[in-house]
C-alpha cells in the first residue's frame, strides 16, 4: 500500500461518518480509526494550526518512516480468565511472530496466545488473572518493516 492510497483512506473516513476502517490486501493488513472526540494529553497545550502553511507543515512531517511502521493488536481468541506467561511480557519486551505472549484458560483448559508479528510490545491491556472477552485487546506490538 502507498502513501496515496494512505491518504484515500483518511479522506474517506473523514468525509463518512465512519469510525474505523480495516482494509486487507494479501498479507497486509491495515487498520485506520478515528475518534469521533478530539483527544488531548492531560496537562498538555492544544497546539492547533493556524493557518494554512501549519497545517501543510504539519501534513508534511509524516516522514515515510512512520508509514513503515506496522502495528498489530493482539486479541482475545475466547472468553476466558488472561495469564502471563513466564517470563512475563511487558511493555518494551520484544517479541517473534509465533511466540507464546500469554494464555486464556476457559473450562480448565489453558489456550496459547501467540504474537501475530515479530516487534515490541507497546501496552499491555488487561492484568493478570483477568477475566476478558472474546476478540478483546489484550496487547499492541510494532515492528518496523524492511
Amino acid at each position: 500500500m502507498d502513501f496515496e492510497e494512505l491518504e484515500r483512506l483518511v479522506d474517506l473516513i473523514q468525509q463518512a461518518s465512519i469510525c474505523e476502517i480495516t482494509l486487507k490486501r494479501g498479507d497486509q493488513r491495515i487498520t485506520i480509526r478515528r475518534s469521533l472526540h478530539p483527544v488531548f494529553p492531560p496537562n498538555q497545550e492544544m497546539c492547533l494550526a493556524t493557518s494554512e502553511d501549519e497545517m501543510e507543515l504539519a501534513e508534511t512531517s509524516l516522514s515515510e518512516e512512520s508509514l513503515r511502521t506496522e502495528t498489530a493488536y493482539v486479541k482475545a481468541p475466547l472468553v476466558g480468565i488472561f495469564t502471563h506467561v513466564r517470563p512475563q511480557v511487558k511493555v518494551g519486551t520484544p517479541v517473534n511472530e509465533g511466540q507464546v505472549i500469554a494464555q486464556i484458560e476457559a473450562m480448565g483448559i489453558k489456550n496459547e496466545v501467540v504474537a501475530p508479528i515479530k516487534g515490541v510490545v507497546q501496552e499491555v491491556f488487561v492484568e493478570d488473572m483477568q477475566p476478558v472477552e472474546y476478540d478483546q485487546e489484550l496487547f499492541l506490538i510494532t515492528s518496523e518493516r524492511p
